[in-house]
């Protein structure tokens, strides 16, 4: 299986690609893509299919995770992630299927706690996949963490379908 996870956003989406293999992951990439902030609308929407497009191309996964837009006060920040959303909805069509993850179901996941904090996801990240660091920027972290939650929600998928 491999599993490619999103944390969506405008200026920022950070992905991560795992592979399981054997009953055990691997995390074989992650960054994050970026688009200007004095290009158009229009403009950065299409840069950033661009980029996924090349993805879902360079790692042809199995699944795609994404973590789940949360409700917040600032409208236009909610609609241009949600246009963001969209664009990697598109490009993840050809592919698996798309699960979305809560941000409180990816810290209950990776920490335990669903109300953790961003630092605590991050020290959890690095100790279970054994880096030096927490890779830059947070919007990284985040899609780590969501691609550790879909591991072990198709996992548990797998599982539960092989005892019935």
């Amino acid at each position: 299986m491999i599993i490619l996870a999103f944390d969506p956003g405008i200026e920022r989406t950070g992905f991560a690609v795992f592979t399981t293999e054997k009953g055990g992951e691997q995390l074989v990439d992650f960054g994050c893509l970026f688009t200007e902030r004095s290009r158009a609308l229009p403009d950065r929407l299409d840069h950033l299919h661009q980029q996924v497009t090349k993805l879902f191309r360079e790692h042809n996964p199995t699944h795609i995770a994404m973590e789940q837009l949360f409700f917040t006060n600032n409208q236009k920040t909610a609609i241009t992630v949600a246009q963001a959303q969209g664009v990697l909805l598109l490009a993840a069509a050809d592919y698996g299927p798309v699960t979305f993850f809560s941000p409180v179901t990816i810290k209950m996941a990776v920490t335990g706690y669903g109300k953790a904090d961003k630092k605590q996801v991050q020290q959890l990240v690095i100790a279970q996949l054994g880096l030096k660091e927490a890779p830059k920027p947070d919007d990284t972290v985040d899609a780590i963490a969501c691609g550790l939650t879909a591991v072990i929600h198709y996992k548990l998928q797998q599982t539960l379908a092989r005892a019935h």
